[in-house]
């Protein structure tokens, strides 16, 4: 006859207070066998870490210079800057004008700022900090040097510290700037004493075709005769509107002869968002 539900909860009852003791028993091995393996657990695990630690410091570091070498590969890092010779223009017996050309051949990599320094023999010059567009190339230049021509032939010009940035990170687009009637003409100067020499003057205008006013542009300019460079000036433009003219008018102080083409290379950083006005 089946036993009734109620007798069997009772039964399970009276089991349980009946072995109440063993019960505990049973309950405190099995709590302390769950604490001791879980010690054994984490005096496993940590011995094992602190054994393959090493060589996951060793791994990581691999990796990391792995890494690093991949970010200055040739493929990804920029290529140095080209300086080119420096040319010295005798501008009177005991003065000279020294002239370089720096080509950056990045178009996906811009000089944000690098320093120029000036190794001129007898004279101590102060560091000069440019930048150079992605593409571009552009003149740096020491005037009216208080050395004779010999003295400084040995006039070199260094480049360091420089701050690479990506063209794509840069907050401007290329700056754009036209000349228009540009017009080179020779004219007779006569000094104090009466000598007279003959030199040469330019005149045009410059147009800012970028779509951003300018604070400041820097504008260097270059006579050639020939490949030859035979005088050199910078002048500084400031409050340059968009899609406005500035005009040049420019007498070289001392002799020029030859001259056959004129060179004005306007100058605005890419980087540079503080140059902007509205």
């Amino acid at each position: 006859m089946p036993q009734p539900h109620g007798d069997l909860q009772l039964a399970i009852g009276y089991w349980i207070v009946s072995h109440k003791d063993q019960l505990r028993t049973w309950w405190a091995v099995s709590l302390l066998a769950i604490i001791g393996g879980s010690f054994l657990w984490a005096i496993a695990f940590f011995s094992i870490f602190f054994i393959q630690q090493t060589t996951l410091d060793r791994s990581l570091a691999n990796t990391g210079a792995a890494l690093t070498d991949y970010s200055r590969s040739t493929a990804n890092a920029p290529r140095g800057l080209e300086v080119g010779e420096v040319t010295i223009i005798r501008r009177d017996a005991s003065h000279v004008d020294a002239v370089a050309l720096i080509k950056n051949p990045n178009t996906i990599w811009g000089v944000e700022s690098m320093t120029i320094s000036w190794r001129v023999p007898g004279l101590t010059l102060a560091p000069e900090t440019v930048f150079v567009n992605p593409g571009a190339s552009r003149p740096v230049m020491a005037l009216n040097l208080a050395l004779d021509q010999a003295s400084a032939a040995g006039t070199t010009v260094g480049i360091g510290d420089i701050v690479w940035a990506r063209a794509s990170a840069a907050p401007l687009p290329d700056p754009v700037f036209a000349t228009s009637g540009l017009a080179l003409s020779t004219r007779s100067i006569q000094t104090p004493d009466g000598e007279t020499f003959t030199t040469v003057n330019v005149r045009g205008n410059m147009v800012n075709q970028s779509v951003y006013n300018f604070f400041r542009v820097i504008v260097p300019i270059i006579v050639r005769a020939g490949p030859t460079i035979v005088a050199v000036d910078q002048v500084t433009q400031t409050n340059w509107p968009t899609l406005s003219a500035k005009s040049i008018d420019l007498t070289w102080d001392y002799p020029v002869s030859g001259a056959t083409a004129i060179e004005v290379l306007p100058q605005a950083s890419r980087f540079d968002a503080d140059n902007l006005y509205r």
